[in-house]
């Protein structure tokens, strides 16, 4: 079986880390993988980035960083995104992860115009979500901590929304 590459953009809050672990630690506990399994890559800190599709599938963390920052990293990370999706690697991005992949496929990011969310969200499912492999057993309806300023204000072209709250009209896509 392939592993799942994690791709590590950032570092949570130090006392949180400290408690909870780390972005990359979260994911591990959520998705149930093996730790065995995975490769945790620091993108800010990696010479060059693996073949995506050595790998059964990709997640991007999330980050304090801003997409619109454009650091060489991050446009590094977006061309490498780029060829994952060409390459019909699945790719989970998580919040800022989220964002960059957006970002990356063509899509628009920027300042949340309805201005920063945090705490607990109210999501809601759209109708395209019902049959999304990711989303199909999550409740139409469902509450989730978030934490961002920018947003996802355009999708990319060809993408579907799959979940949104009222703050964020884009908190899920999917893309091919």
């Amino acid at each position: 079986m392939r592993g799942l590459l994690i791709v590590k953009t950032g570092h949570t809050l130090p006392r949180l880390r400290t408690v909870k672990g780390d972005f990359e630690d979260w994911i591990l506990r959520g998705m149930a993988w093996p730790p065995e399994q995975c490769l945790v890559l620091d993108v800010k800190e990696a010479k060059s980035l693996p073949k995506a599709n050595d790998y059964a599938g990709v997640v991007i963390t999330g980050s304090h960083d801003m997409v619109t920052e454009r650091s060489d990293w991050m446009l590094r990370a977006a061309e490498w995104l780029r060829e994952a999706v060409q390459d019909s690697v699945p790719i989970l991005g998580i919040c800022f992860g989220h964002q960059l992949l957006a970002a990356a496929l063509g899509g628009e990011v920027g300042d949340n115009p309805k201005g920063a969310e945090f705490g607990l969200a109210d999501i809601r499912k759209t109708e395209q979500a019902e049959d999304d492999p990711l989303l199909k057993d999550v409740p139409a309806h469902f509450r989730a901590l978030v934490s961002h300023f920018q947003t996802v204000i355009k999708l990319p072209p060809d993408a579907v929304p799959l979940a949104y709250s009222e703050k964020d009209a884009h908190q899920c896509f999917r893309y091919g």
